[in-house]
């Protein structure tokens, strides 16, 4: 506090100290750092941390370095200090100084410190930055010494206090930082002098200059007056925080001081490991607008070209008045309350100082307050706000698209704006990522045809059946479980069916004839896979002994994310001749997506429009080259029409065009009777042409359109052996499938290979 006359000090030279000497107290104080459990993890890396920024001590401990890193260091900021003026001498100070300084006490305009306390408190706040001995917080800053005190640093007067208050006003500083207090007993009495006082404080509040005020050295519950002044109204007067004297001459039902919350910070002190110093009073019932910092160890400027080790509230009270600094500078659009706020709001609160009695809203934490905070709304291009979160900004990539949407926007820069109405530019980086490719052994072609399966069929009535289907696929075997059942209604030359359940599509083997084929969802439209686990509603019609019509309706989740759902039709005819082991399947379908582009995922500022359409159409057969020898083959192609949302940074989507294609040989009786070899090469379904528009604004190039295209660079391909063999003794048959994949899910040198056993034997 003020009185320097009690306080603990020590004398650590004067700018004759040698180099060496220098360096060992910087050692030095790098130890107690150490011992004392201060933590030096944050960014040991940032070049703003010399043995200068160390020396003073307390730096590290608020982050103030983050700021230094971004080039932000009090430019052009003035703040004033109501103490007992400053030592304009100092090598540490002498250009620190903004015009407009006096000495109300003594009315001069010579504001010489006689007594080291405002020196003192000067020096944490804007110490340059000359690489020898410290720098204060915001080092670019500059001071307006306001002295109020005789020069013996007694109590001020109270007209000097007046018209310093007066004068803070008139400068248009940004803070007035006060680490003094009043004769007024115990520190919580309130006399003539404090209401009289109080009423100036208020008023400098109430025009918006933020004053920083000490909390006291008594180890007292709550600080001390003026930090306690929002606490001031008339339903506060008989809590027992505060009382009035005997001779008070004010009516105290008219103090009521509480409108200056918002422009008033307390500042309590912490030792070098960041706990209350023991001499510190608590935040106690100012804790709304209180706050912690380092009060103990810490180093300063002094009489003439010297320094001095110190401690108490009054060290702590200049950190934040400085951080104040700093915050200006950087964010030069915000509202005195707004900094205040800021202050507050990003001071960290984890551990001890989540209890607010003695920390108030926490330790001081510069690092955080220059972050975004709150909601991070992306700013348009009309200068507008969007109602988007850039953190709920998502899109996936992989899939049809490769890593191409990962790539295109891990380096797009976007302006966001946070709940302080400041302007950040951001990356969207983390907002495109690839889904996780999954493996053969879980997904895709292998796992729907390695499963564990308990098939039972029932025959209800004559035309009626029903075939259930127990067990899960490989990655989760769990034995009885449902996994997908088939109603069929044979009419002879109609047939009607319903299926629910896992895999509901005729690409699983379980079409209304009941014919499984463990190739067959090779050769099948994978468009169908984005509905694939719900239910379907089949209709077939045998136009013919070897043509057949089908159409099929079904509602249900994607085959890759449970929770993106769609529904799709689709219509195939098809032709087929089993004496020559002939067959041709066209088909045509569509799949309308809920959430999803072609089974990928988009949300908040990348959103896609929903219900997206995709049309499909292609063909899949079977032809005989020599004996047992046939030629398998499928080519399917389509199109997708999307669109980005009204707060979407997504403009426009192109048509989206998409192919895949599988052929293949087939050899029968191989080794022996009815056994089969397949060798068969797919082309999983990707994008050969589309494109998304972004209109983003940069703060460099201001509003621009990015291109993105859709066009995977890497195609993936597969490679399957299959061999299976009939087991007449038991009614079944046993498989072997190998399978390779290359470049998994359109990406560069992802490979993937699994082999499997098939063995189905019937009960």
């Amino acid at each position: 506090m003020r009185n320097i006359k009690d306080a603990d000090l020590k004398m650590l030279g004067s700018k004759t100290m040698s180099s060496f000497l220098r360096l060992l107290v910087v050692l030095l104080y790098v130890a107690t750092q150490f011992m004392a459990g201060a933590s030096f993890s944050q960014s040991n890396s940032s070049s703003a941390i010399t043995g200068e920024f160390l020396w003073g001590g307390g730096l590290y401990q608020i982050g103030a370095h983050a700021a230094y890193d971004l080039g932000i260091t009090g430019d052009g900021v003035t703040l004033a200090v109501i103490d007992t003026g400053v030592n304009y001498f100092h090598p540490e100070l002498f250009t620190q100084i903004a015009d407009g300084g006096y000495d109300f006490f003594n009315n001069k305009f010579d504001y010489m410190d006689y007594n080291g306390h405002g020196t003192l408190v000067s020096g944490i706040i804007a110490a340059k930055k000359d690489d020898y001995g410290i720098h204060g917080v915001a080092y670019n800053s500059r001071i307006l010494p306001l002295k109020v005190t005789s020069d013996d640093g007694n109590v001020p007067s109270l007209s000097a206090l007046n018209w310093a208050l007066y004068q803070a006003i008139q400068e248009d500083v940004v803070a007035v930082n006060y680490s003094s207090t009043f004769a007024i007993g115990d520190g919580f009495t309130i006399n003539d002098y404090a209401v009289q006082a109080g009423l100036s404080f208020a008023y400098t509040a109430l025009s918006g200059t933020i004053i920083v005020a000490a909390a006291g050295n008594s180890m007292a519950p709550n600080p001390i007056f003026p930090a306690l002044l929002p606490y001031m109204k008339p339903e506060n007067h008989n809590t027992g925080v505060y009382d009035f004297s005997d001779d008070l001459t004010f009516d105290p039902d008219l103090i009521d001081w509480s409108y200056s919350k918002g422009h008033v910070l307390a500042v309590v002190a912490t030792d070098q490991s960041g706990v209350i110093s023991d001499f510190s009073n608590r935040c106690g019932v100012a804790a709304q607008w209180c706050l912690a910092a380092p009060g103990e160890e810490i180093i300063s400027t002094f009489w003439y070209d010297t320094y001095i080790d110190m401690k108490g509230t009054s060290l702590a009270a200049p950190f934040v008045t400085g951080a104040v600094g700093l915050l200006k500078e950087m964010f030069p659009d915000l509202t005195n309350q707004q900094l205040v706020d800021l202050l507050l709001t990003t001071a960290n609160k984890e551990g001890i100082y989540a209890d607010e009695s003695i920390y108030g809203q926490g330790f001081l934490d510069i690092a955080k307050a220059i972050t975004p905070q709150g909601d991070l709304l992306l700013v348009q291009g009309d200068g507008g706000v969007s109602t988007m979160d850039v953190r709920d900004a998502s899109i996936q990539s992989g899939g049809a698209f490769g890593d191409t949407i990962h790539k295109a926007l891990s380096t797009q820069s976007v302006v966001i704006e946070d709940d302080f109405n400041r302007s950040y530019q951001v990356t969207l980086g983390g907002a495109a990522q690839p889904i996780e490719a999954q493996t053969l052994s879980q997904i895709d072609t292998l796992a729907m045809i390695a499963t564990v399966h308990d098939r039972q069929a029932y025959e209800v009535t004559e035309n009626l059946s029903f075939t259930a289907q127990f067990g899960t696929e490989l990655d989760r075997i769990e034995n009885g479980v449902f996994s997908h059942g088939l109603w069929a209604y044979d009419l002879g030359k109609h047939a009607l069916s319903f299926s629910h359940g896992d895999a509901t599509r005729w690409g699983d083997g379980e079409n209304i004839g009941g014919v499984e084929n463990l190739k067959q969802r090779l050769f099948l439209p994978s468009y169908l896979d984005m509905a694939t686990q719900g239910q379907a509603y089949g209709w077939q019609y045998d136009v013919g002994e070897k043509t057949h019509i089908r159409v099929r309706w079904q509602d249900g989740e994607s085959l890759y994310q449970d929770d993106l759902k769609a529904n799709a039709f689709s219509v195939e005819w098809g032709w087929a001749d089993e004496e020559q082991g002939k067959n041709l399947n066209l088909i045509f379908g569509g799949v309308t997506e809920e959430d999803s582009l072609l089974g990928l995922r988009s949300g908040g500022a990348l959103s896609i429009a929903p219900n997206t359409q995709t049309y499909f159409a292609g063909a899949n057969a079977v032809f005989p080259l020599v004996e047992d020898v046939s030629l398998l083959g499928s080519f399917y192609a389509g199109q997708t029409e999307a669109k980005g949302t009204d707060d979407s940074l997504i403009q426009d989507v192109s048509t989206l065009r998409h192919l895949e294609w599988t052929v293949g040989v087939e050899k029968k009786n191989m080794w022996q009777g009815g056994d089969r070899v397949s060798l068969l090469f797919k082309q999983p379904l990707y994008v050969t042409d589309g494109r998304l528009r972004l209109d983003v604004l940069n703060a460099n190039s201001g509003l621009q359109g990015v291109d993105v295209d859709l066009a995977p660079e890497h195609k993936e391909q597969e490679v399957h052996f299959v061999y299976s063999t009939p087991l007449p003794r038991f009614d079944g048959e046993l498989g072997f499938q190998a399978s390779w994949r290359h470049n998994t899910g359109h990406i560069d040198s992802r490979d993937d290979a699994a082999v499997l056993l098939h063995a189905k034997i019937a009960f």
